[in-house]
């Protein structure tokens, strides 16, 4: 069975690779991918499951609290559910974590170039505020996403 052998060696004959090295974060990588690709597939159902998109993105966050792209990843996933609000708490967390991350950057040009990185997180920000009746908040986030890019191309500061 295909399965169960790779290249003809079943699993009790396999060792271990030593010049194959995965770190948890390469393989939180993966994972967000398979998020995407499942919370994608659910959107396209017709009968959308999003259980297993949420538990990639919840275990993501576990892993690293700080990466706004699972905090993203897991709004994404909550909002699509209908849970507005943890949606939005999800979706702050990933903003926090990307202004965090951006103002690490070393100068002015990094940061503002960075910004287009953000845009995912404030575009489903502002759509989450949207759904929750809150067409203000929904607008000052989709601006704060986009403002700094058009400073940079003003030449302004």
């Amino acid at each position: 069975m295909l399965f169960r052998s790779i290249n003809g060696t079943p699993p009790s004959g396999r060792k271990q690779d030593p010049t194959v090295t995965w770190t948890v974060l390469d393989r939180m990588q993966a994972n967000m991918g398979v998020g995407w690709c499942t919370l994608f597939l659910a959107k396209t159902s017709k009968s959308p499951d999003y259980d297993w998109p949420l538990t990639v993105f919840e275990s993501c966050v576990q892993l690293d609290p700080n990466d706004p792209r699972a905090h993203l990843g897991l709004g994404r996933v909550l909002m699509e559910m209908g849970r507005l609000e943890e949606a939005e708490a999800e979706l702050l967390a990933a903003r926090d974590a990307f202004e965090a991350d951006r103002a690490r950057l070393d100068d002015e040009a990094s940061q503002a170039g960075s910004q287009g990185a953000g845009s995912p997180i404030y575009a489903a920000l502002a759509k989450t505020r949207l759904r929750r009746g809150s067409p203000r908040d929904a607008w000052a986030s989709a601006e704060r996403g986009r403002a700094p890019l058009f400073r940079l191309r003003r030449g302004g500061g």
